[in-house]
């Protein structure tokens, strides 16, 4: 049966996207041997070509479907969207295209453990201000509130949204690994300088799309949480026992015990040895890298916003 292609009667659709109008055409197709034959016929619009006289509405996509009942017919959805600046006979592909940039904000309430600066309430006067934040949040008689006290914080959130052609499946697998990790190098992302661990990515997605029939890229959308102070956790350090005076480990532990003998009710204070920690002295906090540090090469972020 020689195939022949008749557009649908009905009229074509219009719509409205994020990225402006859109316009959809359906296409009738008879005696296609598979999908991509019946896309690949005269009469369907090619990929890039404008809709009639409206030159900035250009075919975006083509998805051919079978008829359940007759599997010689096809129908075609040709899908026209914003005119790009490229077509198929274009210089500029897609993945050519600038990164889409933008910034927000975003808040957590946390326990709080650290602070910059503390007031003295004998007299009156805060603490030199240090960065980062180092000065135990701690009661009067230097244990931590219980309950812990919580506060809300801020942190950037840089959005990058990029066309990428990878040239195999594993190079888009590679990159999806790195959700959630850390930067372990310094790296200036959209003009901000990250210092290890500063950075970490918080979503990372991909939407599969379609330049030409043979040509798929991939738009990537990656947002990366700033914290000035790094993506640590600092955990005061305190336990139930700890090691004698010039002992350490070798099974030698001592349970923390008032002069009477009776076990803490609560940790005591170590000082970051697994020693006590001396009466009066500046309580240590253990600081942990909780996500992986990745190496952010790999995705080639934009290093500017321009």
């Amino acid at each position: 049966m020689p195939v022949t292609v008749t557009e649908m009667v009905d009229n074509a659709t219009y719509g409205e996207t994020d990225n402006g109008l859109t316009a959809t055409r359906k296409f009738r197709v008879v005696g296609a041997s598979s999908r991509t034959d019946a896309i690949g016929q005269s009469g369907i619009p090619a990929m890039g070509s404008s809709f009639g006289s409206n030159s900035k509405l250009v075919v975006t996509s083509r998805i051919a479907s079978m008829e359940p009942l007759d599997i010689s017919i096809f129908y075609v959805t040709v899908t026209y969207g914003k005119q790009k600046g490229y077509g198929t006979s274009g210089t500029t592909k897609p993945w050519d295209e600038q990164p889409r940039i933008k910034f927000s904000m975003v808040q957590y309430t946390e326990a709080a453990r650290l602070a910059y600066s503390k007031k003295d309430p004998n007299t009156g006067v805060w603490s030199t201000s240090v960065a980062p934040p180092a000065v135990p949040i701690l009661n009067s008689h230097n244990d931590e509130f219980d309950p812990p006290v919580m506060v809300e914080k801020t942190k950037l959130v840089i959005h990058i949204t990029k066309n990428k052609k990878f040239s195999t499946a594993s190079s888009l697998t590679t990159e999806l690994k790195l959700h959630s990790s850390v930067n372990s190098t310094q790296i200036t992302v959209a003009g901000i300088t990250l210092d290890p661990y500063m950075g970490k990515i918080i979503s990372l997605d991909s939407e599969r799309k379609f330049y030409t029939d043979s040509q798929e890229y991939f738009e990537m959308n990656y947002q990366v949480e700033v914290d000035w102070n790094l993506h640590t956790a600092k955990i005061l350090d305190a336990g139930w026992y700890y090691y004698p005076a010039g002992g350490g480990g070798g099974g030698q532990n001592v349970l923390f015990a008032d002069a009477q003998g009776n076990p803490f009710v609560i940790p005591g204070k170590l000082d970051g040895s697994g020693h006590a920690l001396a009466v009066g002295g500046t309580p240590v906090y253990l600081e942990f890298l909780i996500n992986e540090p990745k190496d952010w090469a790999v995705l080639d972020l934009p290093s500017t916003v321009t």
